[in-house]
């Protein structure tokens, strides 16, 4: 005897569900902040002292804590010490870009391995743009490079250079690219 298994519920009745069980849902005010702690500093790394500016009393491997405010495809994190105002400043757009980076079609290894790369070998520079798209074409894991690019400038090897990373504003990518400041190069 075959035994008759239920009925399965189309799409359509799910998301009648969805949208039912959300229609008293209501969005959340202002931005979500989250404090990222540093990484552990590796055992024997050196702590290099340096003067004349507020961040440089930490050692120089040692990673930075930030705070990051998102809302949306906003998107900041500033270290200790620097100001909200300069972070404006930057994702407004107002501080003149230096450097250019553009990440498009690449895998999170190559464009971990190229910024890394640009970030070194831009000497004096302090103020980058670094364009990797809004992850549109990224698949139903989402945006794979603004979101590996941000994770390795605040917790990855380049967390001690960055001072503050924002979304840059629409005329220089928006969403599609990150602004980034780093901390003085050692003389």
């Amino acid at each position: 005897m075959i035994k008759k298994q239920p009925p399965v519920p189309s799409l359509l009745h799910d998301l009648r569900a969805f949208e039912q069980a959300m229609s008293d849902a209501r969005k959340l005010k202002g931005p979500q902040r989250v404090r990222v702690a540093p990484a552990p500093p590796s055992p024997g790394a050196p702590h290099k002292r340096g003067a004349g500016h507020p961040t440089s009393a930490r050692a120089e491997s040692e990673p930075l804590p930030f705070t990051i405010d998102q809302d949306g495809e906003a998107w900041t994190a500033r270290a200790n010490g620097i100001d909200r105002a300069f972070l404006k400043k930057l994702a407004a757009g107002k501080i003149p870009i230096e450097a250019k980076l553009d990440l498009h079609g690449q895998s999170r290894k190559e464009a971990a391995r190229a910024l890394d790369r640009f970030v070194s070998a831009t000497g004096a520079a302090r103020a980058l743009l670094i364009v990797h798209g809004r992850g549109l074409h990224s698949g139903d894991d989402g945006p794979a490079l603004r979101d590996a690019v941000r994770e390795f400038l605040i917790r990855g090897p380049l967390a001690s250079k960055v001072l503050a990373a924002t979304a840059a504003p629409p005329s220089l990518g928006g969403a599609g690219a990150t602004l980034v400041w780093l901390r003085r190069p050692a003389s």
